[in-house]
């Protein structure tokens, strides 16, 4: 069974990403799958050194990270993230337009910049 890792970017990588991409290749040595899962928006690219392995990104674009991963068919065994309540939650910013705080980044006009099931988007390289 293949073990299936969802890594933060944002806070985690960002932090040490040559002691990530270390990480990285351990697990990938084992036979684990590591995807990159971040709030971005794919407009917010991921940006490692050109060492990294070649890895899958996955841009819920503030949307909690496992119910959007799971619509789209993906499901982890392991996270690894610095926020772990944003796993489950929405990220929120008031809408200054709305006077009842609604969540901006609950605007459809989102929706292009998140990821889709129809496409995959990837790590760009220093």
């Amino acid at each position: 069974m293949t073990v299936k890792v969802a890594l933060d970017y944002d806070g985690v990588v960002t932090k040490g990403p040559y002691v990530f991409l270390e990480v990285v290749k351990d697990f990938q040595k084992a036979g684990w799958d590591v995807t990159i899962v971040t709030m971005r928006f794919r407009n917010e690219p991921v940006i490692v050194p050109k060492e990294f392995p070649n890895l899958e990104v996955i841009y819920t674009g503030r949307k909690a990270k496992k119910p959007f991963v799971s619509e789209l068919g993906y499901t982890f065994d392991i996270w690894i993230d610095d926020h772990p309540q944003l796993i489950l939650m929405d990220a929120f910013e008031p809408d200054p337009e709305d006077k009842h705080s609604k969540n901006k980044w609950d605007d459809p006009k989102w929706e292009d910049y998140r990821s889709s099931h129809y496409s995959a988007d990837f790590v760009t390289y220093e």
